[in-house]
């Protein structure tokens, strides 16, 4: 029902909070002021955070090779810190989603005690959707990414700011420094693992819920008929 939209999702009701938080920041390829630019993911990494301990488990990372415009743009390098021969060196996506499920299984990660967590709903909702498109791919999204935490929005409603900024914003409300180089994925998810586990040892472990969902279209059509 409408629930599933509201700051209730399952794990929310059923008052379990997850076993492990999973934060997530993809790089892509991009343009300058060029809106319309097919993104592709080139660096796909997370750091394992240990929900009650807060300790880093383990990190992935891996870089992507670009297909649609193999040649990075010299913007998407100068923003990112990615290069050419790193995307170059890259895994293909189909192999990347297989290593990350290798990866996951090994750590035992599950739709139900694994709980996504970025920087703005963009990461899931459309790059890896938009991604599997391009590639017409036959790769489902695993159901592993049908749910996440916008940090954003927990941070705003913590803190009593309606809108924060992006992570560096937040990190400045926090206090906390800024750590390695802004737009390097594995870097910036490592550093929205700081103002998670922040909020967590200031707020509990609760007042980090799912407030994202991917709602598949047949779910959409459904529900539109009820």
């Amino acid at each position: 029902g409408p629930l599933l939209l509201g700051r209730h999702g399952h794990t929310a009701v059923a008052g379990v909070p997850p076993t492990y938080f999973a934060v997530l920041d993809f790089e892509a390829t991009c343009e300058d002021g060029d809106r319309k630019w097919p993104n592709e993911i080139i660096e796909f990494p997370t750091v394992l955070i240990d929900a009650a301990t807060l300790k880093t488990v383990d990190e992935f990372r891996t870089f992507v090779k670009p297909v649609l415009n193999p040649q990075l743009t010299p913007f998407c390098t100068k923003l990112t810190g990615i290069t050419q021969d790193q995307v170059d060196e890259g895994l293909t996506i189909q192999d990347t989603m297989a290593a990350y499920q290798v990866w996951c299984h090994k750590h035992g990660l599950t739709p139900e005690n694994t709980l996504f967590v970025t920087c703005g709903d963009w990461d899931l909702n459309r790059m890896l959707p938009a991604q599997l498109k391009y590639d017409h791919s036959t790769m489902e999204i695993d159901p592993i990414f049908h749910k996440w935490c916008n940090i954003k929005k927990i941070f705003g409603e913590l803190r009593g700011q309606g809108r924060p900024g992006g992570m560096t914003a937040m990190l400045d409300g926090l206090q906390l420094p800024l750590v390695g180089r802004h737009h390097s994925g594995i870097d910036d998810c490592r550093n929205i693992a700081r103002i998670l586990c922040k909020l967590v040892e200031d707020h509990g472990r609760t007042a980090v819920y799912e407030n994202g969902f991917r709602v598949p279209k047949a779910y959409k059509k459904a529900a539109a008929q009820t």
